[in-house]
């Protein structure tokens, strides 16, 4: 099987100004790995906001492996790709010894 991952090299994200509460990620933080769960919105296309707003905090905060759960042509644009069960496996891994934290 294959699953989706982005490499960046239960928590909220929400944009900050008029669109707080209004956009947002769940997911779960465990070490160095984001399993990202779901998006949700109330003004269009503001998940690419929060999927942004995601990415640059985890980079910040030293994550190694954001789970995307499947690859769109936005998350593509971060590096997101289908990466093989092996694969997969051994980066979560990685990540997992990886002594990041969310916040």
């Amino acid at each position: 099987g294959r699953v989706a991952a982005c490499v960046v090299g239960a928590d909220r994200i929400a944009a900050n100004g008029d669109a707080a509460n209004k956009i947002g990620t769940y997911g779960v933080a465990i070490n160095g790995l984001f399993a990202a769960e779901s998006m949700f919105h109330r003004i269009t296309d503001a998940s690419k906001i929060a999927l942004v707003t995601l990415v640059n905090h985890l980079k910040v905060r030293g994550y190694q492996l954001l789970d995307i759960q499947m690859v769109s042509p936005h998350t593509a644009t971060f590096g997101g790709v289908e990466i093989s069960r092996s694969d997969y496996l051994s980066r979560v891994r990685l990540a997992l010894a990886c002594p990041a934290t969310f916040s």
